[in-house]
């Protein structure tokens, strides 16, 4: 490594030193709009403005990009400003400068936005050094206020080095602030050299960083891997000055260590993989729930909370820093071993300074944004409702209408409760009454039958008592299907034989069709017949005084007056 290092800084001092500058704005994309000065910098808006930056950088045509004419070019001196979170899903992504003679020495503001779903194999350059991150390197330049999510970066060193970190693999002589990675994969890898692999950056050597956040990542090297930086290499030599870290902080990252070379080396850090004869400075930063892990047969290979080796004369110079729940103690400096207790009840948070506040589970910067995850979840779930199911939906409407969205994390409280008022008034909905109409409307249709007409109305009156009255809109289908049962019931009647009529007190028939099937009749007190073949229209038939039938077929000889 100390070979490669100096012999880029060597290169850069050429680039210094020896090749000509000037600006030539023309040239540059225009993005979505700017100038590049710090009070009009050019706007990255897009997929687009991000991937036309990359390929400025890596194209070489941003070499003599340089403000101030110092020879260091690729846009130093240069500002950018990211306006809008950026998704690359479906991106192939390659770093922003790639190499120690491309590199990104401008001023990135990432503006508190993210770019998310960067997935990358890196980028190698001509000599096999292998590069990945949003930017491969960042050299006497600056990135802040950028937040990468779901980033998935591996590189492979070709016979060389290779880099990994969320924000930058390589980053020389440069400031990185305000700036967070969370989960994400980030994957060094070589086939004949040693690499490093950390959540924000790979390597620094003369860094500065300030409050920058790693939470929920995981690190996977085949040398050095650090759940912030993987290896901390401040040689004098290289004349990028010290690296130094403030108000950071790793949480709830995992780093594996793995390779099957016994000449190999495995190291992993809670907090850097490796210092290489250098100082890890250290103020108010912490480390917690770190899983750390060393597998293969490199020889020599360990783990430690804030470096998993300390290379040569390294040191750790930590100032209020903590560490927890590591599972281990091994190079802590002096930080102070915390419960997990103290640091989810707000005791770290209290004791790292004005930077921090408790968050849910441990301390966060206090001026982050709050977590509105819980509001989020709130109102997909209000949305997911069909409104018009509802007798009155407005309460949750309001407590939608008042979320507020621009409290930080001293704020989480409010937040909270924002969420809290969406799930009361949606636990509060009531469903308007499912619709009877069709029942009421069936069961005024068998009211107005006449029961005694049909051999069996109890199917009828069965579905009529088994409807249920207290069905909502939701379970329409259901009482439907009570009137459809009273319907089919009905449907289903079967009249009786005879119509259903009553004789008279002569025992003539009324309201038939026909007499008795045998045609027989009943006599009066003087023998005569009361029936007939026929009935009369109106449902009977009576004799004269002489027993005669009037108007139909008498009933024989028998009935006629003597």
């Amino acid at each position: 490594m100390k070979k490669r290092i100096l012999g880029i800084a060597l290169a850069i001092c050429m680039m210094i030193f020896c090749v000509p500058m000037g600006v030539f704005a023309a040239e540059a994309p225009s993005f979505s709009g700017g100038t590049g000065t710090q009070g009009d910098p050019w706007l990255i808006a897009s997929q687009a403005d991000l991937t036309a930056l990359a390929e400025f950088l890596n194209s070489g045509n941003a070499a003599t990009f340089d403000t101030e004419n110092a020879g260091v070019g690729n846009c130093h001196g240069y500002y950018f400003k990211q306006t809008a979170d950026i998704d690359l899903t479906g991106v192939t992504w390659e770093p922003i400068g790639y190499s120690g003679k491309y590199y990104f020495a401008g001023n990135y503001d990432g503006g508190g936005h993210s770019i998310t779903n960067a997935v990358s194999t890196g980028k190698v350059d001509p000599d096999g050094y292998a590069t990945a991150g949003i930017f491969g390197w960042a050299a006497f330049g600056s990135v802040e206020n950028l937040h990468v999510k779901n980033a998935n970066f591996v590189a492979t060193g070709q016979n060389n080095y290779s880099y990994v970190g969320g924000i930058a693999g390589v980053c020389y002589g440069s400031s990185i602030k305000n700036c967070s990675v969370e989960n994400s994969s980030l994957e060094s890898r070589r086939n004949n050299n040693n690499n490093c692999a950390g959540s924000i950056v790979g390597y620094s050597t003369g860094g500065t960083f300030e409050k920058c956040a790693a939470e929920n990542n995981q690190i996977r090297t085949m040398a050095y891997g650090g759940g912030f930086v993987g290896e901390v290499d401040d040689d004098p030599n290289y004349g990028a000055g010290n690296s130094t870290f403030t108000n950071c902080y790793v949480a709830n990252c995992t780093v594996i260590s793995e390779t099957d070379d016994s000449q190999g080396t495995s190291f992993s850090g809670g907090f850097a993989g490796e210092i290489t004869d250098s100082t890890l400075t250290i103020q108010n930063c912490y480390v917690y729930l770190a899983t750390l892990s060393t597998v293969g047969n490199a020889v020599p290979q360990g783990t430690g909370v804030f470096a998993g080796n300390l290379w040569g004369s390294s040191t750790i110079a930590d100032t209020n820093c903590f560490f927890g729940a590591c599972g281990i103690t091994e190079n802590a400096g002096t930080a102070g071993e915390k419960t997990e207790e103290d640091f989810t009840n707000g005791t770290v948070a209290g004791l790292l300074g004005d930077a921090f506040a408790q968050a849910r589970n441990y301390p966060r910067f206090k001026d982050n944004p709050a977590d509105y995850s819980a509001v989020d979840a709130a109102i997909a779930k209000a949305n997911a409702l069909e409104k018009d199911n509802y007798k009155d939906f407005s309460a949750v409407e309001a407590a939608i209408n008042t979320v507020v969205r621009d409290k930080n994390i001293t704020e989480q409280g409010e937040v909270d409760a924002m969420a809290q008022a969406i799930e009361n008034a949606i636990t509060a909905l009531q469903y308007k009454d499912a619709d009877y109409t069709k029942v009421d409307e069936a069961i005024a249709k068998a009211n107005a039958l006449n029961r005694d007409a049909y051999t069996d109305f109890t199917a009828v009156e069965t579905a009529i008592n088994a409807v249920v009255r207290d069905k909502n809109i939701t379970e329409q289908d259901e009482v439907d299907a009570m009137a459809k049962a009273i319907e089919d019931a009905m449907a289903a009647l079967v009249e009786k034989p005879d119509g259903g009529s009553d004789r008279d007190a002569y025992g003539n028939t009324y309201g038939c069709a026909f007499c008795k099937p045998d045609g027989g009749s009943d006599r009066d007190t003087d023998g005569n017949t009361h029936g007939c073949t026929f009935c009369k229209p109106d449902g009977g038939s009576d004799r004269d005084a002489y027993g005669k039938t009037d108007g139909y077929a008498d009933s024989g000889a028998e009935g006629r007056p003597q």
